[in-house]
């Protein structure tokens, strides 16, 4: 959003796209409340945000959260 315009428009190398899906699931529904819990981890203030390569995943350039696939919709289908 912004602080990519202000950047000059520049895109991030990787996107991290969140797929809440869990209605395969025969009993358990967990993988559907992943996403928010995987960006918990990756935007927590002691995770370790440097990459092997020395890039850093806060930058914006580096990675970009482009939110959830809607699942939900899929799910009142009958799918």
């Amino acid at each position: 959003g912004e602080l990519l315009r202000a950047l000059g428009g520049v895109k991030a190398s990787a996107s991290l796209l969140g797929v809440p899906l869990g209605h395969n699931s025969s009993f358990l529904q967990g993988p559907a409340f992943a996403p928010p819990c995987i960006r918990e981890a990756i935007w927590c203030g002691s995770t370790n945000s440097s990459t092997e390569e020395g890039k850093e995943l806060n930058d914006p350039r580096v990675l970009t959260d482009v939110g959830d696939v809607p699942i939900q919709e899929i799910r009142d289908c009958g799918v």
